[in-house]
């Protein structure tokens, strides 16, 4: 073989491997949703079914808050701990392992769209789920709450329902 035709061949098979890795590389970053040099910014990363969720209402003054070396002090009347179970429902924001300090809210007034509250359901069971929706039947007010990883609504439930309502949560 001469020396122009391997130099041929080495040419030839230098542009078919750079080809293929090209094409490769384009095809891989075609299928794959995976970016390795960017950040994805937290709307990327919410699940679909909470996109529309409002945010809870603010029940603090920056006066009723107390930070200091050693702890941190949250002036709120009949204010208490709670803890959730396993049900994966509003999840990225409450699992097991959260912490949040909850109210018994006084009145209707004191629930807002985005707040999280805790209801007992008509089997007595307490659900903890985010309100969507507020509005008024020939019943009164009602209140339309869903978990944030939840494909569905739980309907109407009454202020009576009502027994918490969750004003921080603390991870």
């Amino acid at each position: 073989m001469t020396i122009k035709k391997r130099i041929f061949i080495v040419i030839l098979l230098s542009i078919l491997l750079f080809a293929n890795g090209f094409l490769i590389g384009n095809l891989f970053s075609q299928t794959t949703s995976v970016n390795f040099n960017l950040e994805k910014p937290l709307s990327d990363t919410v699940i679909v079914s909470s996109r529309n969720a409002e945010a809870p209402s603010n029940m603090l003054n920056v006066s009723d808050i107390e930070v200091n070396d050693k702890q941190v002090i949250l002036h709120v009347l009949g204010a208490r701990i709670s803890s959730y179970a396993n049900t994966e429902s509003m999840l990225p924001v409450l699992s097991e392992n959260s912490n949040g300090i909850e109210i018994i809210p006084q009145i209707p007034e004191q629930i807002h769209a985005g707040d999280i509250i805790t209801y007992e359901d008509n089997a007595g069971n307490f659900i903890v789920h985010r309100v969507i929706k507020i509005s008024q039947d020939e019943q009164g007010i009602y209140f339309v709450a869903k978990g944030d990883n939840s494909a569905t609504n739980d309907g109407k439930i009454r202020f009576s329902q009502i027994k918490y309502k969750t004003i921080a949560l603390v991870y």
